[in-house]
C-alpha cells in the first residue's frame, strides 16, 4: 500500500497479483477510508458524554434525597 495525491485528492493504493500474471490495482480516497471510523468515534464520544451527564444527574438526585432525609 502507498499514498498518492491525484487531482488534489489524497488516495491510498494497493495492488494484488492475479493468477494469470496480471495485477489488480485499486485506489481509494483516504477520506472515504477514514469516514466510517471517524463517524463511529464521534457517535461514541457524544453518547458517552450524554450517559455521563445522565449518571451525574441521577447521582445528584440520589445524594439530595439521602442528605435531606
Amino acid at each position: 500500500m502507498f499514498l498518492a495525491v491525484f487531482e488534489g485528492v489524497e488516495k491510498q493504493a494497493v495492488w494484488l497479483p492475479l493468477s494469470n500474471g496480471m495485477r489488480l490495482n485499486l485506489t481509494v480516497p483516504v477520506e472515504e477510508i477514514n469516514a466510517d471510523w471517524q463517524n463511529w468515534s464521534r457517535k461514541i464520544i457524544i453518547l458517552s458524554a450524554l450517559l455521563l451527564g445522565v449518571a451525574i444527574l441521577i447521582v445528584k438526585v440520589l445524594i439530595g434525597k439521602i442528605v435531606h432525609t
